[in-house]
């Protein structure tokens, strides 16, 4: 396995693992994005959520039920 050291107050293990060191969180089982994996997961985001505006004519719902455009 491999090799881990244990942060009780983050809660986190800092493994070096494949020449790289990386973070991770034994609650969810997963390593914590670095941060290139987390500008691409955000960017991936940001155009999903452009092409649902592009198909749904451009507009949103305000408080209260009003539609406003959408504007770029």
């Amino acid at each position: 396995g491999p090799l881990a050291v244990t942060s009780e107050t983050l809660g986190l293990e800092l493994r070096f693992e494949d020449d790289r060191l990386r973070l991770w969180d034994p609650e969810t089982r997963e390593y914590l994005l670095e941060h290139s994996e987390e500008r691409a997961k955000r960017l991936e985001e940001r155009a999903k959520r452009l092409e649902e505006r592009s198909t749904t004519g451009g507009t949103r719902r305000a408080s209260g039920g009003a539609r406003l455009a959408h504007r770029s």
